[in-house]
């Protein structure tokens, strides 16, 4: 199975990173460089204490490449082990440990798949989603934004948040472009004066929402993120008004990894 695989550069501390181990193909298309080693085990080691080095690979014709961050190439995954040889860094660090190498089982490639640009991918305990934001030119109502994840986006639904820790993936402080907008959520309460309740299918449990000044507002049965704050406001279901001259000219679409 070939996935196209797109790197999303998140992290900016130092730190312990996984090297997945497993047999298959790099793409045509890559453009890596050769190490001095002889032997795999040294060219996992180059590429453990490499900061740029995210994938190293090896074959009986090839002692080691590896290649950085945003060389990374299409891979056809196999389990014959005559085929070349990948490490392949889970996340952008400067040293690996040992004791973090992880073998993959045959045909158990779900720790390889990232979420294609721009989607972000989305951790949910067993479950993996990928998630966009999705922009218009013109404010979104709760029916426009569900009928485009539906329609325009392949098995994706209006999604929200499960924590604050994804709250805080969407964020986007101190951009005055986005100072008047906010994005819409798949959040409603249904019944007048009553709690407010996720309507994202992958949302488990309840936590507590940071509703900005004022918010929810009595009749104001949907819900938005600001994006210059993070802070959770009420909006109307039905029109494209603006709430506090802010703008839903987003919402968030989301769909299960695939």
């Amino acid at each position: 199975m070939l996935f196209s695989i797109f790197l999303l550069l998140f992290f900016m501390q130092t730190v312990f990173s996984t090297m997945l181990i497993f047999y298959g193909t790099p793409g045509a298309s890559i453009d890596c460089t050769s190490a001095s080693t002889t032997s795999w085990d040294s060219c996992i080691d180059n590429c453990e204490a490499n900061s740029t080095c995210f994938l190293a690979y090896s074959s009986p014709q090839i002692s080691c490449y590896y290649c950085g961050y945003g060389q990374f190439p299409d891979i056809t995954y196999s389990t014959d082990e005559i085929t070349y040889t990948l490490a392949l860094k889970t996340d952008n660090s400067t040293v690996c440990k040992p004791e973090f190498l992880e073998y993959l089982e045959a045909n158990n490639f779900d720790p390889l798949k990232l979420c294609p640009s721009p989607w972000l991918r989305v951790i949910r305990n067993d479950t993996v989603l990928c998630g966009v934001q999705i922009a218009s030119t013109t404010p979104y109502t709760e029916k426009l934004a569900s009928d485009y994840c539906l329609n325009n986006l392949v098995d994706s639904v209006l999604i929200g948040f499960a924590d604050q820790a994804e709250t805080d993936l969407w964020v986007i402080p101190n951009n005055k472009a986005r100072v008047n907008q906010s994005m819409l959520l798949a959040l409603r309460r249904n019944d007048a004066g009553g709690d407010f309740l996720w309507t994202d299918p992958w949302i488990t449990a309840t936590w507590d929402i940071d509703w900005d000044v004022g918010h929810p507002k009595s009749g104001y049965n949907c819900a938005s993120m600001q994006f210059t704050t993070g802070l959770i406001q009420s909006e109307n279901c039905t029109s494209t008004a603006c709430s506090n001259s802010r703008c839903c000219y987003a919402a968030l679409c989301g769909q299960l990894m695939k």
